[in-house]
């Protein structure tokens, strides 16, 4: 179970995230999915997110774009060493909020690598230029462009 700590310096509850929940939550999430465990890796990170940054992020095997500060901290050789699998990373310490939360965050994630299950490499890539399109980046405060784009609007259903 995951233990409450006391707030952080910027005056905010966080928690942190234990090894033990992260293993039970993510096989219970996989168990659902078609997507097999041996094709996953999950990285932790040291450290605490901010509002302004995503808790966990989705790198596609063979996938090098690192967009987010979540995957940046893990390390680009880490990531290499694992190109052939879905890679996931979240940070240890995150926000408080209710943990039925974190994991529906995970399985919105986990969301993705179904998809380039299904779809291949060509889904992300169109991602990649509706995005650029529709000026849409990956900062928090563009929600709502976020939001209509068709992979992310799926893999929220999912979570949900």
């Amino acid at each position: 179970m995951p233990r409450p700590v006391t707030f952080s310096h910027r005056y905010r509850p966080r928690i942190e995230l234990n090894a033990q929940w992260i293993n039970e939550t993510w096989a219970e999430i996989l168990a659902g999915v078609a997507v097999s465990e041996a094709a996953t890796v999950i990285f932790v990170v040291s450290g605490e997110h901010d509002l302004a940054r995503v808790e966990a992020a989705y790198l596609p095997p063979n996938g090098y774009d690192l967009p987010y500060a979540v995957l940046r901290a893990v390390g680009e050789e880490r990531l290499h060493e694992m190109n052939g699998l879905h890679r996931f990373a979240l940070y240890q310490a995150v926000a408080d909020g209710p943990l039925a939360g974190f994991a529906a965050m995970l399985r919105h994630e986990l969301r993705h690598a179904e998809q380039f299950h299904e779809f291949g490499p060509g889904l992300f890539e169109l991602e990649g230029h509706l995005r650029a399109a529709l000026g849409v980046g990956r900062v928090p405060a563009e929600r709502e462009q976020y939001e209509s784009i068709p992979i992310e609007y799926d893999a929220n259903r999912a979570a949900a």
